[in-house]
This record gives structure tokens, sequence and C-alpha cells, in this order.
């Protein structure tokens, strides 16, 4: 699958003016949304760079200054980020921002892949068909 432009994924975080991308009732921007919430950035790998910096300044002021937004003033947002990539490599290879890895909290796991973790599986099984029963 190709990456995302930046400027979508730029209006999907921070927002953006409806009438330049989507009519009225369209509503994106994560990071106001997941107010006083968690907000998991899947595959932060693949994040483009000049995008990076603004996650960043955003994260580190709790403001969502200089983007559309209706919340005024600061917000509360646990961020998570997970990508399978090595991101020292990146930021050595020139494809990663090394100010991204500054000031953010990082807990490296390492797990491999299902395929290799078989005992895994009825494990899995069991908590999912747990958890559809339970939703009825």
């Amino acid at each position: 699958m190709p990456p995302l432009p930046s400027g979508l994924l730029e209006s999907e975080l921070f927002g953006h003016e409806r009438s330049l991308y989507r009519g009225p009732g369209a509503d994106h921007r994560r990071f106001e949304l997941a107010h006083q919430g968690t907000l998991l950035l899947d595959e932060i790998g693949n994040l483009p760079l000049d995008l990076q910096p603004k996650l960043l300044r955003c994260c580190r002021s709790k403001r969502l200054s200089g983007w559309q937004h209706t919340r005024p003033g600061a917000f509360d947002v646990r961020l998570v980020a997970a990508t399978n990539r090595e991101l020292a490599q990146m930021v050595d290879a020139g494809r990663f921002a090394p100010i991204s890895t500054t000031g953010c909290t990082s807990f490296p796991s390492r797990l491999p892949p299902l395929r290799q973790r078989s005992e895994d599986i009825p494990l899995l099984v069991r908590h999912f068909v747990r958890h559809m029963r339970a939703a009825g």
C-alpha cells in the first residue's frame, strides 16, 4: 500500500478547514477527539519527515495552535506509537527525524511474529471468543 500523503495525515491528526477537504459534518481532528484519552499511531516509522516535527511540537506544547480546532487551549492525550522498524537505523539513514526520538519515553518491545509463536494462538482464540460472547 502506498504511503498516505502528508497533507492528508496532517488534516486527520490536527484538523483542517472543512470546506477545503470535505463537506460539513466531516470530523477529522484525532488529537482533539482523543482529549483525556489515548491515541494510537501505528507504524510511526512511516510518518513523513515533514510531519514528524509538527507531531513532536504538538505533543510537547499540548496545544493545537495553528490548526483548525474547536476546543481552545490545551489538550490531554496519551500518545502511543508503534512500529516494526528500527528507528535508530532510520535516523542514521535520514528517514526519521532525530528530534522525533527525543522528549519521548520509549519502551522497546521485541516480539516475534505470531507465525513463530504458535503456542499463543489458542490463548488468542479463547480471548476473542470470550470478547465476542460478551459483546452479544
